[in-house]
């Protein structure tokens, strides 16, 4: 496994940073939820997401490593490449729009955008970081990042249900990221991932 050297802190982080996010998530949305925002399903997923998997991550990790969102991968990359992978996804929304159709469309396109962007950068940017100090393996911490992302962030959902649904997308956008070390690949084909599953 080429395990690093490390000491029982620095384990102790890691451990903190792949559970963190699973009671975030529960203690942030039961607060917003009696805020006047907590009907306004947009709002209440960026202010929950933004918090559990890119805001606290970012600070705790930042302070211990005084890393930058470069090394995280969060870099739009050359422009073109980014007009380009804009203009694909808008494409891609539209045609779901004229197939699908569903109702709440533009709330699932926010929600699910939200959800992809939030959940990337922690699951991908966040735990290959940290992970990557204890393996050297990069395919290693990619499973790893992976497990801990499609059976303890989505823990409520059946064993089976994760294993069959969300373990072969986590792969390929693990994949993703670590061949690119660009979190804005791994985003796109979450989110298409997701809205696809969702109509």
């Amino acid at each position: 496994l080429m395990i690093k050297s490390i000491n029982k802190e620095e384990i102790g982080f890691v451990t903190l940073l792949s559970v963190l996010q699973v009671f975030l998530v529960v203690v942030l949305s039961l607060l917003v939820m009696f805020t006047p925002i907590g009907e306004n399903e947009i709002i209440q997923t960026g202010i929950v997401m933004g918090s559990s998997f890119v805001i606290i991550p970012w600070y705790l990790i930042k302070r211990k490593y005084n890393v930058s969102l470069e090394d995280l991968g969060a870099t739009a990359g050359r422009k073109s490449f980014l007009i380009i992978e804009l203009l694909l996804l808008l494409v891609f929304v539209i045609a779901v729009k004229i197939v699908a159709n569903p109702v709440g469309y533009m709330t699932l396109v926010m929600t699910t955008l939200f959800v992809a962007v939030c959940e990337e950068f922690w699951a991908r940017g966040c735990l290959f970081y940290i992970w990557g100090r204890l393996f050297e393996n990069k395919l290693i911490v990619c499973l790893i990042s992976t497990l801990i992302f499609v059976f303890v962030v989505h823990m409520n959902r059946g064993v089976l249900e994760n294993a069959l649904y969300r373990l072969p997308g986590a792969l390929i956008m693990g994949l993703i990221y670590w061949k690119t070390g660009k979190l804005q690949y791994s985003i796109g084909f979450h989110f298409i991932y997701n809205i696809l599953g969702s109509i």
